[in-house]
This record gives C-alpha cells, sequence and structure tokens, in this order.
C-alpha cells in the first residue's frame, strides 16, 4: 500500500466519539446540518437515538492516520 492508501473506515453511535475540531475540520461550512454542534444537539435532545426511529451512525474514514472523510446515516 501506497502513503495514499487509506487506514481503515469506522462506524461511530455517537458524534461524540471524535472531536470537534477534527468533524468541523473537513465539513462544509455552507451546510449547517454536518455541523457537529448541530448533530450533536440532535443526540443530546433526544430527536435522534434508540428511543425514535432515526437510529444514528457516523461512517468516518481515516487517510494517513488522520481523520479525511465522514457521512452520518440516519
Amino acid at each position: 500500500m501506497d502513503s495514499d492508501s487509506l487506514n481503515g473506515v469506522e462506524f461511530l453511535d455517537s458524534i461524540s466519539s471524535i472531536s470537534k475540531e477534527e468533524w468541523n475540520r473537513i465539513s462544509d461550512p455552507k451546510s449547517p446540518f454536518l455541523e457537529y454542534d448541530f448533530l450533536r444537539s440532535l443526540e443530546v435532545s433526544g430527536c435522534i437515538g434508540p428511543s425514535t426511529s432515526w437510529i444514528q451512525k457516523y461512517c468516518v474514514l481515516w487517510k494517513e492516520n488522520r481523520f479525511s472523510a465522514m457521512i452520518p446515516f440516519f
């Protein structure tokens, strides 16, 4: 594998599993619905989670040991 290869893919149950700084570093500032604070507030308020039909998962990609891509699933 060369240095451009992915290190791994993870599916996280909570956005708090990754730092706010890492998440916002790669999120699109024009899309408030991908901001860490917005997604975290959905979890904390109970709008998403086990008691609803909206179960969150966050797919994150690691490249060169850095957080390099993400997508939330509900």
